[in-house]
């Protein structure tokens, strides 16, 4: 049986997400839903689709399309979880799941209530080197963990940018789009922190209504410590990624989307050579159609999705207040 999976949004992410996803799985039919009709007809010659739509909703009420993955602004994920719903369509929806605790929620309820499956497409949660630093802590290895921190320097072409400069369309600056990919990581090693403290940089980026860059400390109910610096406005081309996770035994170190980790000991070292690296785009779909067409458990769900967001916003409410600010938990109401 075949299986419409429907790309809505054509801008530049959608781009480096489908450049990853050249090889479709057997029996998968791709389609392309744009608002700029001849955006959605380059996409699908380019990316030989089956079939292309001028706005979303045509798109979703079309019977080839089972499931449709929303790469869109952040103010539109409520709106297009719901028309998705309507139609019965299973959900791929770009990180951050909401702008809001309150609109993530909704999102959850309406997905739960209807019984559509809806993915969170963080792609951090399926990076390989992710993955394998993931089990490497698990394993023991390292003896019991301590302390992460993560560094993440980036020089963004900012100079395109919309949406992203509206706060209220977002839902903050960059920490909220970008940022939230090392709270996933940050999550996966240490769990849902407590309590975080933020501060915010002075802007680089012109226009940006939100922050640039942030720096965030944490520890969860265990006392685990954790650390997030993130900055967008790098005056140096490229990006520089470096986490490294301290324990009672040995340190471990690895950079995002690489294919190997190091991990020191006193007097030892050891270099980890994975089969495969990358960012984890492709990874991230392929699950979803697993999860959507095989019935494998949905790994990044809503639920998670939210956790990711909640401590976004306690970083946030900690920047407005200059204090130490609670993670709130996570409920469906």
């Amino acid at each position: 049986m075949d299986f419409g999976l429907c790309v809505v949004g054509c801008g530049g992410y959608t781009q480096m997400v489908m450049e990853e996803f050249l090889d479709l799985p057997e029996k998968v039919n791709l389609f392309f839903a744009s608002r700029d009709l001849q955006k959605s007809k380059e996409y699908a010659q380019k990316y030989k689709a089956t079939d292309y739509f001028g706005d979303y909703e045509h798109a979703a009420r079309d019977p080839r399309v089972n499931a449709m993955y929303f790469i869109t602004p952040h103010d539109v994920h409520l709106e297009n979880v719901k028309l998705a719903t309507k139609y019965k369509k299973d959900i791929l929806l770009e990180k951050p799941i909401a702008r809001s605790l309150k609109e993530g929620r909704q999102i959850l309820k309406i997905t739960k209530d209807n019984n559509i499956k809806c993915m969170i497409a963080e792609n951090y949660q399926f990076m390989p080197v992710n993955i394998a630093a993931k089990q490497i802590i698990q394993s023991g290895r390292l003896g019991e963990i301590r302390q992460v921190d993560i560094n993440c320097v980036i020089r963004s072409d900012f100079s395109g940018w919309t949406w992203r400069n509206d706060i209220k369309r977002s839902g903050g600056g960059r920490f909220i789009d970008g940022g939230i990919h090392y709270v996933n990581l940050l999550i996966n090693f240490i769990g849902i922190p407590s309590t975080v403290f933020a501060l915010s940089a002075i802007n680089s980026i012109p226009n940006l209504e939100g922050e640039d860059s942030l720096t965030m400390l944490c520890r969860n109910s265990d006392g685990l410590v954790g650390s997030i610096h993130y900055s967008n406005a790098s005056p140096v081309s490229g990006t520089r990624e470096n986490i490294t996770v301290r324990a009672t035994q040995a340190e471990l170190t690895f950079e995002t989307g690489s294919s190997s980790l190091l991990i020191t000991e006193l007097d030892t070292k050891e270099n980890v050579k994975l089969p495969v690296g990358g960012p984890g785009r492709r990874e991230t779909i392929i699950e979803f159609l697993e999860c959507v067409v095989s019935g494998k458990d949905i790994q990044m769900t809503c639920e998670k999705g939210l956790e990711d967001l909640s401590v976004v916003i306690a970083a946030y409410n900690s920047i407005a207040t200059s204090k130490e600010a609670d993670v709130e938990a996570i409920t469906c109401s």
